[in-house]
């Protein structure tokens, strides 16, 4: 297609320039090595198009990648809303701070969802562990025939209640990896 031709699709983000010197006044601020945005552009980053009975969303990026190398909880966000927007069914949910990394394991007939809460941009590293608790922490889940939630290594059980086809539990406030088992 002829660049601008994007009648057919729907343009969900643009590409933005950097903001690459402060304005104070306008409450333009550069910190932490990261610009905010500026100038939005012409250019599409995000594109979602309908064809048929399907759908597809192009990303202008290494998004997948980028996601891997990093464990961008912004990123992780991202994906997550696009993938919500497109109606795919989730079968995790975990509401708690930006920072917290979720992994969803099967093991045999239980799952094991364990919680990193990191801190992000720290000196060193964009992710490094935090030293303080992690709090606020919900989960929704769809495991057929749930019967317990379980912090390891042999910690209490966590009540939960159902939630239409979903368990819903909070997770008391941790410091450090922790892995829930679902049974």
């Amino acid at each position: 297609r002829a660049s601008g031709e994007w009648w057919d699709a729907e343009v969900w983000a643009r590409f933005t320039d950097p903001c690459l010197e402060p304005d104070i006044p306008r409450g333009i601020h550069i910190y932490h090595q990261h610009s905010p945005p500026a100038t939005k552009t012409d250019w599409p980053a995000i594109v979602h198009r309908r064809h048929g009975k399907g759908r597809v969303v192009y990303v202008a990026g290494p998004l997948g990648y980028a996601l891997c190398y990093r464990a961008s909880p912004w990123l992780r966000r991202l994906l997550t809303n696009i993938l919500g927007t497109m109606g795919l069914p989730r079968r995790l949910r975990v509401d708690g701070p930006a920072g917290l990394e979720t992994v969803l394991m099967e093991q045999k007939s239980r799952w094991l969802l364990h919680l990193v809460p990191r801190h992000t941009e720290s000196h060193n590293s964009i992710q490094s562990a935090e030293t303080l608790y992690a709090h606020g922490i919900r989960v929704r889940i769809r495991k057929a025939g749930l019967r317990r939630v379980r912090l390891e290594p042999e910690g209490p059980e966590l009540p939960f209640d159902a939630d239409g086809d979903a368990a819903v539990f909070d997770v008391p406030p941790i410091k450090e990896w922790t892995i829930i088992t679902l049974e």
